[in-house]
Order: C-alpha cells, then sequence, then structure tokens
C-alpha cells in the first residue's frame, strides 16, 4: 500500500444540515491527490459519521493504490444518484467524481475543486499557528 501524507474530510448537508454525502480526499507522496465518497440513502435513519467516513477514506485509498473494480466504482443505485442531485449541482463541480455524465464511488489522481484548493489552504495555515 502507498503512504500517504495527508487526509481530509468534508460533506455535502442536506436542507436539515444532516450530512449525506462524505468526501475523503487523501494526498500521496507525490503529491498527487486522490477521493473517495460515500452517499447516505434517504431510507437510512441513523447518521453514522464515522461509518461514512471509514468507507470514503477506504474508497480514496482504493483510488491511491488502484485496487477499485470498475465495475463497481460506478454509482448505480438510483437512490443515491437522487440524495447527489437533491444536494451538489454536478454541472461544472469538480468535487464528485463525474466523468462522461457518470458517477463515480472514487478518482485517482483527482483535479481539486475550488473548495478543496481553499480546504486545503486554509488548514496548513492553521497547523503553521498552532
Amino acid at each position: 500500500m502507498k503512504p500517504i501524507t495527508r487526509k481530509w474530510f468534508y460533506y455535502f448537508r442536506d436542507e436539515n444540515r444532516h450530512p449525506v454525502i462524505t468526501v475523503c480526499l487523501v494526498k500521496d507522496e507525490d503529491g498527487k491527490y486522490h477521493r473517495g465518497m460515500t452517499v447516505r440513502s434517504f431510507s437510512e435513519k441513523d447518521i453514522n459519521k464515522p461509518k461514512g467516513r471509514g468507507l470514503a477514506y477506504s474508497r480514496a485509498l482504493a483510488a491511491l493504490n488502484d485496487t477499485f473494480d470498475e465495475r463497481t466504482n460506478m454509482v448505480q443505485r438510483m437512490e443515491a444518484i437522487d440524495v447527489i442531485l437533491s444536494v451538489v449541482d454536478l454541472e461544472g463541480n469538480p468535487t464528485l467524481p463525474v466523468q462522461e455524465n457518470r458517477l463515480y464511488k472514487c478518482t485517482r489522481d483527482a483535479t481539486l475543486s475550488e473548495f478543496e484548493v481553499f480546504m486545503i489552504e486554509k488548514k496548513n495555515v492553521k497547523e503553521k499557528i498552532a
């Protein structure tokens, strides 16, 4: 397994401010970023933040190590797609792994969104101050 130098988590929230999409971004020792995500469907009543983070992290590591299965990497459940579309405008949003109008659970060598660049820079500033 390749080592990571940093990891970050962030969330997309529904109208009740509950996290419904968890995204994990990891940086490898070559300075490349890899992203994993998980979606909490509308039918899931429990909001289990550690479970969402764990799954998003494992998918980011799968992207980093190029061990994800192409057949299962694409988001296929309609309920998950409905959740994503309810909280994210996919038009011009590189945060979620969209390629050829398909959503993916993980992305290798991810292009960072403006928000991710801001988040990384902000965290780096806080660490230098502390």
